[in-house]
Formats: C-alpha cells, structure tokens, sequence
C-alpha cells in the first residue's frame, strides 16, 4: 500500500504527481519488507507490469538471478544514496537493463529510480564482464577509505567473500608494516600525481599475506580510486630463492670460463661476471650493472638482430635465447661472441629475469668470411574488414549462442543459419581444412586463446579465406564459462600475400645481389648527398679508412679530418667540376687520412646522379686503395736506380742475354774486363762480339737455357791477346713475367790473383806442417834430453841429503833443498811444456763422447785430492758432445783441481751445467773459492802465468792455458767471470 505519508504527500503537490506520472525515469517506493509499493505508469511501459502484478512481490524476485549476488553486495554497502546496474524481467519473460539509484528513509521506505539503458548495455556489458572475469584483482576505491566495488578476483586470491571486502576500510586488510608506505602512495594521487604504482602485503582470509603489485590511477571528478592488482606472491618467493643462492651462483661465475651475465628484467640492472670483463679486456670495476654496457658494444651491423632476438624470446616467441654477434673491446676490435641464456618468468608467463653466458668464439669466427646482408624487410597493409562477432558453448559440438548481424556481408548467410543448426559451421568449412581446424580447436583449452586461418564457402559457392581468432572466458571458480571470437575475411589478404611473397623474394635477391657486388666489390662506395653529407658507406670504405658506417653517416667530408690538408684545394678543383656541371664524372687521385692516422693514397672515381628534372641527387664515389701500387711504383724506381748503381759499381762482371745471347743488361766492370768500354752493347749478340768463344762455352750456355745452373770456382781463360787469367763464373737462367725461362745471367770474376795468393798459401802451410813437425821433434827431443841431467841432479843432491844428514851446517842443507826443489820443478815445467805442445799435435780424432762419463773419470784422478779437502763436485745431465775424450778428461781435471786448489777455508762446493745454444753446448764449472779480481781475468790463460806465490798454491801457471788450447782445438772459446772472496765460474763451449 506504500508509506502512508509519502502517499498523501503525493496526492497533496500536485507538481510531484505530475512528475511521478510523466516522467520518463521508472520510480518504484519499495516496502520496509522489500514489497513493491506504489510504481509509475513508465514502469509499466517498459517493463509490461501492471501495478497489481507486481504490488505484493518481493522487487529482488525480478532481477536476472546472475545479478542477484552483485545487487546485494551494491546494497550492502550502505551507501546513501546507492547506485547499481542489473537485469530486471519483463512481464513477457525477457530482461532489460536498468541503472539504479535508491535512496531510504528512516522508516526503511525504499525510493527507487531506474533508467533503461538496454540500448548501451553492449559496450557496459563488456566491461563488466571484463571486470568480473578479469584474473587480476579490479576494484574502485572511494575516498572514505573503502573499496566501492571490487571483482570476483578479490574472493578467489585472499578467500574473503565479497560483502566483508566492502564493508570494511580497505587499509585493514594491508600488511601492519606496509601500511605507511601504502598511505604515502595513495596520498600522491591527492597530490596531482595521475597514477602510481607500488607493492603491499594484503592479509587473506585464513591469516597468510600475499605480495600484490598495484597499478591505480585518481577520478578526481567523482573522488574515486581505479586500482588493479596482481598477485606477484609466487615471483616474491621465487625472488627470495634468488636471493639465497646468490653466493653460490657468484662463486660459479668466478670459476667459469665463459662469461656469465644476469639481467633482471624488472631494474635493468645486469650482473657481468668478471670473465665476461675480462674477454672484452676489461677489469670487472670498469664495467657498470646496466644492459647498455653490452647493448653500446654491439657491432652496428648486429644490434637490430641482438635486439630482435632478445625481443623475441622475451615475447615467448622462440623457446631458447642462443646467438652470435660481435662486440668491441677495449682495444676497440670486434669480437664473435656466442651468447646463450634462459629465462625465469612469473605466473603469467612474463620474464623477469634472464642469466646467461657469453663465449668468446672470434677464433672460430676468423676463419669464416663475414658478409652483412641487408635485407629490407616489407609490410603491407591488410585491407580492414567487419569483423564477425561470435561465441560458442565450451562442450559438445561447440555450438553457436550468438553471431553478429554481419555475418550475412561477410559469408552470405544469416546469423541464425549457424545459432540453430550447429553442424552449419564445420559443414561449411573447405574438407582439406576441416581435419586441422577441428584437431587444433580444443587447444584453447590449454592456452586460453587460439588463432588459426582455413576456407569458408561462402554463398556465393566460392571459397573465403578467414581469419579466426577465439578466446576462452572462465567463470568466477575458473571453470570454462563459453568461446568468444572474431572472424575476419583475409582472401584478398591470402592472395596479396602470395602476390607479395613472389615480390619480396624478387626484390630480396636483386637486393642480395647488389649487395653483394657492393661489398665485394674490390671498389670501396661512398654515396653523398647533395648536400655533401655521408649517405652510404661501403665494407671496403670502413677497411679503406677505419671509421665505421655509424661514425660517418650523415657527416660532411670537413667534419673530420679525411683529407690529407695538402690535398684539400687538389679535392676541391676537381669536385668543381661536378658541380658546375662541366661534367658529370670526374677521376682524380689524393691523399687521404685514416682513423688511426695513416696516410693512403686512393683514386676516387666520382660520378652524378641526378633525378628525372636534372636535378643533383647525390654523388656516388668509387675509390680505389692505390697506396700499396705506389709504394710499388715507388720500390720499382728505386730498385732500377739501385741496379743501375750496383752495376755500375759492382765489382763483379756482370751480364744478362736473352735467349738468343742478346745483351740485356751488362755492369761496368764486365765493360772492363772484356774491353767493350764505350760500346753500346745492349741488344747485340753475344756470340758476334766475341766469335772466338769454344763450343764448350755455347753448350754450358745452351744447358743453362734449359734450366741448369752451373758454375766453377777456377777456370783458366786465355784471352783474345793471348794473355791467360783464371776466372770464377756462374751461369743461371731467370724467369720472365710469363714464368717461363726468358734468357741466361753470367756472373764472372777475375781471380788471378786469389788463385796465385792460394798457391802461395799452400805452400807457406807446407812450410809450416814441416815445421810444426821439426818443433814437435824438438820438443820431444829437448825435453828427453833436459831430463837426464835434471834427473841427474835431483838424484845426486838427494844422496848427499841423506849421507850427509846432520853432518854439513845448515846452509849447505838449505842449498841442497834449493837444488832439489828447482830440479823437482824444471822436470814439472818441462813435462807441462811438452804436454802443452802436444795438445794440437798428438789430439785423438774427434767422436761422440759421453760427458757424464768424461766427469766421473776426472773426479776418479782426482779422488784423493777431493776426499782431502773433502769438496762436493756436483753436476747437472751432461750431453754427449763430439770430443776427444782424454783432452776433454785433462779440460775437467784442470778446471776441478783448479777449484780444490784456490779453495777458501770452507770445503770446496763444484757444480757443472751445461747449455744447449743451438748451434753449440755451453759448459758452467762453478765454484766458491777464493776468486779473483777482475783486472787478471784476461792473464791467467797465458802460459806460465801465476796470481800467487808457489809456496801459497805451487804449480807451474801452465794448466789454464792447457785448458784454452784443449777448447780451441775442438772449435770452442773458453772464458770466467770471478768475484774476489766469492767464487769463481768458467765457460767453455764445444760446437755441436
């Protein structure tokens, strides 16, 4: 019956009646009961109710029941007055769409408004199910602090049913600790700031928290707050994971011989291990943690295709990230690096993280030849046509619900051709296509979201390509609620594209093809605008000059130092030229300057291009490295200059004939020798000169013609005035260009005169072999016949010694000594002499001979003095060398017994080394006796020479120069390095 007092209030103003009953808006006064009371005649216009209907119902019995739980929740709210949106029943069974704003009173008397808005519901429509269907969490804040409306993701993500979400201020349900920061946030949206973005821990039904990741934006207008939000909990955990075994993965790093990078996704910071510095030549602190260290270094030829790649596998696009490319080091040279990485990524299939490696592989890359092909890519435009809308049951035959109504522009046929006959669609599609469409269509179950392309019969009887494109929409429990998709007509699509793959691919390979010529062309190409600046610049041209495509483009010739400045106003005479339109090519040569500052000399082929109205376009330059030809032109001139002068000044004569003897070339002195001064005998024939020469000459020339080369170091020649001269000669052929033998070279030299000095040697040797031989007798023959007296002596003055012992005064004892002692010494001085004499004349031949065992038999002579001074004689592995082994003994004998001798008051310490040369083995005796001063180490190889007195070390000073005259028999030097009080070291060397 409605509230009483609003009832008469309406009867009573005649102005509220007329509005009540003319207005165009549905007012409704609802019960305290929920009954609908009293309703306006527009309520009965639109919805088909008479008042008497409907007056004792309940008002949410009519509302669409899929929209009863959001009614409710919109009422719970509390808010006055509300505002809500639902399906309300019409008295024939269908719904309308209404917008609804209610109000009550104190009584609990309800005022409602509604609007139809049926007529908009489509765009609405979709955005609410979007809303509601969406996996991330949606809500709309108000500025009291609570959420004014949030989405079924909010109860399947924290567990809360909705009702509880509204009815308490949002803030309650963030993380204790999060709650500031959160507040600060939001507080900049009242500051000016349009959208903020931030991460907070939301507490779920059963006390656990989740990390959200929220996006929100102000509507300053209505004091509303737009939020979404994703639950990024698992990539939190995953994070956190990370975070523990980031010691463990930087100690891998470390140790690993590639390169190893990490690129988190979300920062763009980038982890380079310090063996991805170390390949490009750096130390790890010159390398910063952003992406840009690595993008910066990447070949200009590369980066597209890096970038590309990494897009690629960012976008799930290819299932693995691996590539080549180049980058540069700090010595600024490219290197080939083999770049791997996998991903990590978060619930929804996004990366946020990608670890990888890097491997240097230039090696590799430096025996395969680089090529950069550029390729442009093109696109064409598909023509737009309507879409058909369309969705379909999720089981069975997967069934048409609904269709838009241009089906019938697009296929021909009406909507309701495929709504009620569900077979109509797979019956329509081509049967070489049906197999595929119908295997591929249940895939949207796994993905969500399915593209595939097949042929449809249109009415017409022609086949239409389409494109089709569904995806699969969940309920609130996730369950698979029904298909939506689009079709699009793409036949003229399908054969544009035949049409322009035909096309692309002819295009591509002209373009290949000019390419290649381009940049294998032995030509460097450089292509100028008309404004001077660089449009194009060739492989050739960066290895011509050093600078790469990217340091020149765009650049004018002056805004780098390009051309030598000597050469500037030669460069600029010649482009004159082209500009004036004297002509339109020009060639010229300059130089020019490279990057690392050398200087090249190119010659530059310059031509026009013009456009259809004569115009200048652009000038193309074809250049041409020529610095190696002139350097060669250069050499050449100065090689002919260095002939002329080494034949004019050569001291040998000369010739060069052709194969037909004819003179080619001739030097000064064989003018001379053969008196053909001041002639001209270039081209003349050799044999007409000189008619005389033998058969035996013309057969060695002949021989010589065909390859032979032959010579002799002394041959008797008797000139034409009968004088007799002997000559050494050679006879060679050369080769021409044609690599075939092209005449003969003769080289002869006077050598009269060596040939007599020889003769004259020969016999000064024999004189000397002869008395060599009659010294060696002398010696043998002096020292025999010394030793008889000697022996004489020293065997008398002992027997007086003995008899007279005691008897004579002590002078005549002291001289007896003398007498014994000098005699004793005179028989040591004569053997050493003889034995030195004998080292060159009664030498064993030279064999192999072991070292090792040359040592032991000297330290065995040398046994008893070595256990006396209890010396340690040490040595190294020993070669076996070519020796004659009882001098070699004699050598080691002198040089240890020398170290025991000159020994300090320590033991004696011997080691000997030896050294392989190459060409001869190098002997180290070392010791640490009492050394030497350096002002006497060029004395003591000479014979009979002492450094002390014979009653502090006796011998005869002969021993040493034994050793040097062993060494020099065998082709060796012998020489020591002495520290007074330190030691001493001999070397000696032996040739191999």
């Amino acid at each position: 019956m409605g509230n009483p007092v609003q009832h008469t209030i309406i009867q009573a103003d005649p102005k509220w009646q007329a509005f009540f009953h003319y207005s165009a808006d549905l007012f409704c006064i609802i019960e305290p009961d929920g009954r609908i009371g009293q309703l306006n005649p527009a309520w009965c216009k639109v919805l088909g109710w008479t008042p008497e209907k409907v007056r004792s119902r309940h008002w949410i019995e009519l509302v669409h029941p899929e929209d009863v739980t959001a009614t409710l929740t919109a009422l719970a709210t509390k808010a006055v007055p509300v505002s809500f949106r639902n399906r309300y029943r019409h008295d024939q069974g269908n719904y309308h769409w209404l917008e609804w704003t209610l109000n009550y009173d104190e009584a609990g008397y309800g005022y409602a408004v509604a609007r139809e808005i049926t007529d908009s519901l489509p765009r609405d429509c979709e955005l609410d199910r979007f809303f509601n269907m969406s996996v991330n969490l949606m809500a709309i804040a108000g500025s009291d602090g609570y959420f004014k409306r949030v989405n079924p993701a909010f109860e399947r993500v924290l567990g809360y049913p909705l009702t509880e979400l509204l009815t308490q201020p949002f803030l309650e349900f963030v993380h204790p600790d999060d709650r500031v920061a959160t507040l600060t946030e939001i507080e900049k949206l009242a500051t000016g700031t349009t959208s903020i973005q931030f991460e907070n821990r939301y507490r779920c039904q059963d006390g656990s928290y989740r990390w959200l990741a929220w996006n929100s934006a102000s509507f300053p207008a209505k004091g509303l707050i737009y939020a979404v939000g994703c639950d990024i909990t698992k990539q939190k955990q995953t994070q956190a994971i990370l975070q523990e075994t980031q010691e463990r993965y930087e100690l891998v790093a470390e140790g690993s011989n590639d390169g190893l990078w990490d690129w988190n996704l979300l920062t763009d910071q980038v982890y380079y291990s310090p063996r991805w510095s170390q390949t490009l030549g750096y130390h790890v602190d010159e390398i910063s943690d952003r992406f840009t260290e690595w993008l910066n270094r990447i070949h200009p030829g590369d980066r597209e295709r890096v970038l590309a790649t990494f897009q690629d596998y960012i976008d799930g696009l290819t299932p693995s990230l691996e590539l080549e490319h180049r980058l540069l080091d700090k010595e600024g040279n490219y290197r080939w690096i083999l770049s791997r990485g996998a991903s990590l990524r978060d619930a929804n299939g996004k990366p946020y993280r990608i670890v990888g490696s890097n491997r240097d592989i230039s090696d590799r890359k430096r025996t395969l030849s680089t090529l950069r092909l550029t390729q442009e890519r093109l696109r064409y435009l598909l023509s737009q046509s309507p879409a058909v809308l369309y969705s379909r049951q999720v089981s069975g035959n997967y069934g048409v619900t609904f269709m838009s109504d241009n089906t019938a522009t697009v296929v021909g046929y009406s909507a309701q051709d495929f709504i009620t006959n569900p077979p109509f669609w797979v019956n329509h599609i081509h049967p070489e296509d049906v197999p595929r469409v119908c295997a591929n269509l249940p895939k949207v179950f796994d993905t969500g979201h399915h593209v595939y392309e097949y042929r449809f019969l249109h009415q017409d009887g022609t086949y239409r390509w389409m494109h089709d494109e569904l995806k699969l929409i969940y309920d609130e429990a996730g369950n698979p609620l029904e298909m939506v998709g689009f079709w699009t007509d793409i036949t003229e699509n399908k054969h544009a594209e035949l049409i322009l793959k035909q096309q692309t691919k002819a295009l591509q390979d002209a373009h290949q093809r000019l390419g290649f010529h381009v940049e294998n062309s032995p030509l460097a190409v450089v292509e100028w605008d008309n404004q001077f600046r660089v449009q194009r610049w060739s492989k050739q041209a960066e290895e011509i000059f050093g600078w790469t495509t990217s340091e020149v483009f765009g650049k004018r010739s002056g805004d780098w130092q390009f051309i030598y400045p000597d050469d500037i106003e030669i460069v600029r005479q010649e482009m004159s030229q082209l500009l004036d339109g004297s002509t339109s090519s020009v060639v010229y040569q300059n130089r020019n300057l490279t990057k690392d500052g050398r200087v090249v000399i190119c010659q530059w082929y310059e031509s026009v291009l013009l456009d259809e109205s004569g115009k200048m376009v652009s000038i193309l330059s074809l250049v041409q490295d020529i610095t190696e030809a002139k350097q060669t032109e250069t050499a050449l001139r100065h090689n002919a200059e260095m002939l002329r002068l080494l034949l004019e000044y050569t001291p040998a004569a000369i010739a060069m004939f052709d194969k037909q003897m004819n003179y080619q070339l001739v030097s000064r002195r064989w003018l001379e020798d053969y008196n053909l001064e001041n002639q001209d005998i270039i081209g003349k024939n050799h044999y007409e000169l000189f008619p005389e020469i033998p058969d035996t000459w013309k057969q060695i020339h002949q021989r010589c013609l065909q390859g032979a080369s032959e010579q002799c170091d002394e041959d008797l020649f008797i000139r034409a005035d009968g004088e007799k001269q002997w000559i050494s000669w050679e006879i060679r052929p050369w080769i021409g260009n044609s690599g075939d033998i092209s005449g003969i070279i003769m080289n002869t030299e006077v050598v009269t005169e060596r040939k007599q000095a020889k003769e004259k040697l020969k016999e000064l040797n024999q004189e000397l072999w002869q008395s060599n031989r009659d010294l060696e007798q002398f010696a043998y023959v002096a020292s025999h016949d010394l030793q008889e007296p000697l022996r004489a002596v020293n065997s008398y003055a002992q027997l007086l010694s003995r008899k007279y012992q005691n008897q004579l005064d002590a002078k005549a004892d002291k001289y007896l000594h003398y007498i014994m002692d000098g005699a004793t010494r005179m028989q040591q001085l004569i053997n050493d002499l003889l034995e030195f004499s004998r080292v060159g004349t009664r030498g064993k031949p030279l064999q192999p001979t072991d070292s090792e065992t040359i040592i032991r038999q000297a330290m065995e002579n040398l046994n008893v003095a070595i256990a006396e001074s209890q010396a340690i004689v040490t040595y190294d592995a020993l070669p076996t060398v070519i020796a004659d082994q009882t001098q070699l003994t004699q050598l080691f004998q002198n040089l240890i017994g020398n170290a025991i001798k000159f020994r300090r008051e320590t033991p004696p310490n011997v080691h000997i080394s030896a050294q392989n040369q190459g060409n001869e083995w190098t002997f180290v005796v070392q010791d640490n006796g009492i050394g030497m001063e350096s002002e006497y180490l060029d004395r003591i190889f000479t014979i009979f020479q002492r450094l002390h007195s014979r009653r502090d070390y006796p011998g005869t000073g002969i021993g040493l120069a034994i050793c040097k005259k062993i060494v020099e028999r065998h082709g060796g030097r012998i020489w020591v390095n002495s520290e007074l009080g330190i030691g001493t070291t001999f070397y000696f060397t032996i040739p191999v």
